[in-house]
């Protein structure tokens, strides 16, 4: 993976029609693009156990039951400029 603190990473794209998809088949359409990061602590907490399931765009994550914190972080990036050939 990218980092021992990212278990995932997902790119959604937003389309000029207010969709987000996975894959656009008009780049020219797209407008924005939706990053999200399902980050963990680099320390394990003995006295916590990791049950939950993450959604990051069309994929799922977990449950990893293991003793590591995570957070899902989303960010939906505007693309300028998208009119310019």
């Amino acid at each position: 993976m990218l980092d021992d603190a990212v278990d995932g990473l997902q790119f959604e794209y937003l389309l000029k029609d207010g969709s987000l998809v996975h894959q656009p088949a008009r780049p020219q359409d797209v407008r924005g693009v939706r990053i999200s990061l399902l980050v963990k602590d680099l320390r394990a907490d003995r006295n916590y156990v990791d049950e939950k399931i993450y959604t990051l765009g069309n994929c799922q994550y977990g449950p990893y039951q293991d003793h590591y914190r995570r957070m899902p972080l989303s960010r939906l990036v505007e693309v300028k400029n998208h009119g310019l050939q």
